[in-house]
């Protein structure tokens, strides 16, 4: 997203460029034909530069703010991820040495079992 919303002003530009030489084409043709070098000889050439860089440019703004839509997104969702592992790595240090992990094992069967190896030591 955030290369689209980076290009595509430049792909615009480009569209820009080609239709002003388009024109000046066209205004040269004309001339040397023996025309008057009106408007008419150069709308064309222009209306296409016009059209390419409004694209560009409404290419560019959807890219960007989808970008930073997603980049906030990223970045909150890494915030949270954090605080996780950091909850996670506080309980790892809090819990009991002597205690194995046991996924059946309840809390209170747990904690029942704690006490019991505190007494008999």
């Amino acid at each position: 997203m955030g290369t689209i919303g980076a290009t595509t002003p430049f792909i615009g530009l480009f569209g820009t460029v080609a239709g002003i030489m388009r024109s000046f084409r066209d205004l040269g043709l004309d001339v040397g034909s023996g025309g008057a070098g009106n408007t008419a000889a150069v709308m064309t050439g222009i209306s296409e530069a016009l059209i390419t860089t409004a694209g560009g440019i409404l290419v560019a703004v959807e890219a960007v703010i989808l970008y930073n839509y997603f980049q906030t997104r990223l970045a909150r969702i890494a915030i949270e991820m954090r605080l996780l592992a950091e909850e996670f790595i506080e309980l790892l240090r809090e819990r009991p040495v002597g205690v194995a992990s046991s996924s059946s094992a309840e809390p209170s069967a747990l904690a029942s079992s704690v006490e019991t190896r505190a007494e008999g030591a």
